[in-house]
């Protein structure tokens, strides 16, 4: 059995991205499909090729920042009171695209300190949602998908069962209640 069917493992992994102020309700292991993380930043330049930072010099720039992974990859999902939650359970390797932001698109988040572009986007608001998809796949599987408005997305595939054993024990009553709360977005 794999360490990603370790529910400890998860949760620990997982509440490294709750915002505070918030809790982790629920958690399951997750089979990613399709992930673009975006984030519009203020106050920014480049520290190194995977580091931004403040800069004063330019406060009116914006960098527009896209993390994506168009391939299947393991992935905790997780849900708290206002948030949905997510971290890859492996380092895995991404697709980066950088542009200047468009004035008025998006609320820029502004830079204070350094930030990897590895770490953003781990936590987006359920308020966000703009559009929500689940549909019943093979073997008691979930197919859900989600947009936000900052132009993140998630295809995802939650199985019925995750790890064997001790591995999950809380995993199919943690998917219920997660789709019930993705539910209620509709």
């Amino acid at each position: 059995m794999t360490d990603y069917f370790n529910e400890d493992k998860m949760n620990e992994f997982l509440k490294k991205y709750v915002p505070e102020g918030q809790s982790l309700l629920y958690g399951v292991k997750a089979v990613g499909l399709e992930m673009i993380v975006r984030q519009v930043f203020s106050y920014v330049t480049f520290k190194d090729e995977m580091t931004l930072t403040r800069s004063e010099e330019m406060p009116e720039f914006t960098y527009d920042v896209k993390r994506e992974k168009y391939a299947t990859h393991d992935i905790y999902l997780g849900v708290t009171q206002d948030y949905i939650v997510f971290n890859e359970c492996d380092d895995y390797k991404h697709a980066y695209s950088f542009k200047q932001g468009t004035p008025g698109e998006f609320t820029p988040l502004e830079v204070t300190g350094d930030i990897s572009t590895r770490e953003f986007g781990h936590a987006q608001a359920i308020s966000d949602v703009t559009d929500i998809s689940v549909k019943k796949a093979f073997m008691g599987a979930a197919k859900v998908e989600i947009k936000f408005s900052n132009g993140s997305s998630f295809k995802m595939l939650i199985p019925k069962k995750a790890g064997m054993g001790k591995g999950m024990p809380n995993h199919a009553n943690n998917k219920e209640k997660i789709l019930e709360r993705l539910g209620q977005l509709k």
